[in-house]
C-alpha cells in the first residue's frame, strides 16, 4: 500500500499527485469506518445483559491463551480473516476514490489481512464496552494508528537508502512474538479479573 500511494498510475486528470493528499484521504477514510463500526459494536454490547458479556470475556480469554501460547511457541493458529490484500489496481491508484475505499477497508481491519491475533482485540473490547463512545472511541484509536501510518512511514523511508520494503518484512518474526506474549497476557489478565 505504501508503494501504491508512493507510486501511483495517472488515468485522465483525475489523479491526486501529492501522495501526502491520498495518504490524508485513505487516513480519514479509515478513522470514519473504525468509528462508526466501534459505535455499532458498542450499541450491540450494551444490548448484552452483564452475566453473558462475562461468559464471552471468558471464552475470548481461552481463545487468546491459546492463540497466544501458539504464536510464542512458534506454531501460529490460522487467523480467522479475509486475507485480502490492499487493492493494487494501477489504473485506480492515484484516484481519491482509491485512497477512499482502501482506507475504509483498512479502518475496519476485517476486511483485509490482519497479521496478528491482538487486532482481535480491537472489535472485542469495542462489543464489550457496551457503551457506543467508548465503542468508537476504542475502534477509532486503532482506524487512526493504522490509517495513517502511511502519512508516518512514506517520509521516512523515502530518506532512508536500501530496500525498506526487505526491512519490514524482515521485523516481522520479532513483532509476531511481541504480539503472542501480549496476547497471551492480555488474555490472561482478563479471564482471571472476570473471575475473580
Amino acid at each position: 500500500m505504501v508503494y501504491v500511494i508512493t507510486h501511483p498510475a495517472v488515468q485522465r486528470g483525475k489523479a491526486i499527485e501529492e501522495w501526502w493528499a491520498r495518504g490524508a484521504i485513505l487516513a480519514v477514510s479509515a478513522i470514519v469506518a473504525g468509528v462508526v463500526v466501534g459505535a455499532g459494536l458498542g450499541a450491540v454490547g450494551s444490548a448484552i445483559d452483564a452475566p453473558d458479556r462475562r461468559l464471552i470475556v471468558i471464552a475470548v480469554a481461552a481463545i487468546g491463551v491459546l492463540a497466544g501460547g501458539a504464536e510464542l511457541l512458534g506454531r501460529p493458529l490460522p487467523l480467522l480473516q479475509l486475507d485480502r490484500e490492499t487493492a493494487r489496481d494501477g489504473r485506480m491508484s492515484a484516484l481519491p476514490e482509491w485512497a477512499a475505499r482502501n482506507g475504509l477497508a483498512m479502518g475496519t481491519g476485517f476486511t483485509t489481512r490482519i497479521g496478528f491475533w491482538l487486532w482481535y482485540a480491537v472489535p472485542v473490547s469495542a462489543l464489550l464496552s457496551a457503551s457506543v463512545l467508548e465503542g468508537a472511541a476504542i475502534y477509532g484509536a486503532y482506524a487512526l494508528v493504522r490509517g495513517s501510518s502511511p502519512l508516518l512511514l512514506i517520509p521516512n523511508l523515502r530518506r532512508s537508502s536500501g530496500n525498506w520494503q526487505l526491512a519490514l518484512i524482515t521485523r516481522s518474526s520479532s513483532a509476531r512474538l511481541v504480539s503472542g506474549a501480549a496476547v497471551l497476557a492480555l488474555s490472561v489478565g482478563c479471564g482471571v479479573t472476570t473471575l475473580l
